[in-house]
């Protein structure tokens, strides 16, 4: 999978979880309150914040349209069973949540945005019956990512007129926020984080490659940082051990 592919797959991943999470929370309104709707509003805006982020590169794909299009309808149908809940139980809507879901909604617009898509389609989904496998779904792009990144920076670094501190400076601050971003992922997973464990090897690896390209012309805060990104990764898998 090229790299432009995995950019797309984390993008429909990222939706792909916003919407299951507004699936889920409709769901239990229609049975009872939400008593936790603050994890549900934080974990959708995390990954809108991905999304957006990658739609930034320019990414063009149709499939991501109709994506965007399933997870404003699973965020409007949230939305909707929230409003209709206060009704039955005669409460005001928390301005709170209110604000999060203005703050849902203007990242769905900006993807859309960026997205610029010709059209509007409609789009009827499932609702969802259980989360639990999403964000294993969505991290897959993620540490493809990391293992991209590391191996193209080795790539460039094999140049002849490679400038090494900028280049592993970049690819150092890439690396984190790709880590950054598995490792939310990996959290939020409920299952056995050990799944992960041959991408996360995959990814060591190239980051140990691109030390070992570097060598002696990086500085010691180039490889304490390519140090970290290592053992930031190696520990993912562990985070449930105990």
């Amino acid at each position: 999978m090229n790299n432009t592919n995995i950019r797309i797959e984390l993008v429909r991943t990222g939706l792909l979880n916003v919407q299951h999470w507004f699936d889920r929370g409709a769901e239990l309104l229609a049975h009872g309150p939400l008593d936790d709707w603050q994890t549900l509003v934080i974990m959708a805006e995390k990954h809108l914040i991905e999304v957006t982020a990658a739609l930034r590169d320019g990414l063009d794909a149709e499939h991501l349209v109709i994506q965007l299009d399933a997870t404003q309808k699973a965020t409007s149908g949230f939305w909707y069973a929230a409003l209709a809940w206060c009704t039955r139980n005669r409460v005001r809507m928390d301005r709170t949540l209110e604000r999060a879901m203005d703050r849902i909604y203007e990242k769905i617009d900006q993807a859309r945005w960026l997205l610029d898509p010709p059209e509007v389609i409609e789009l009827t989904h499932a609702r969802a019956a259980s989360m639990e496998g999403y964000e294993a779904m969505a991290a897959v792009p993620v540490f493809e990512l990391v293992r991209d990144e590391a191996e193209a920076a080795l790539v460039e670094l094999g140049g002849k007129d490679a400038h090494v501190p900028a280049i592993v400076d970049r690819v150092s601050r890439e690396l984190e926020l790709r880590i950054d971003h598995a490792a939310f992922l990996v959290e939020a997973y409920q299952g056995d984080p050990a799944r992960f464990s041959p991408m996360i090897e995959a990814a060591v690896a190239a980051i140990d490659a691109l030390q070992k390209g570097i060598g002696v012309r990086g500085m010691p805060p180039h490889h304490e940082r390519l140090d970290r990104a290592i053992v930031r990764l190696v520990a993912l898998t562990m985070q449930r051990a105990a």
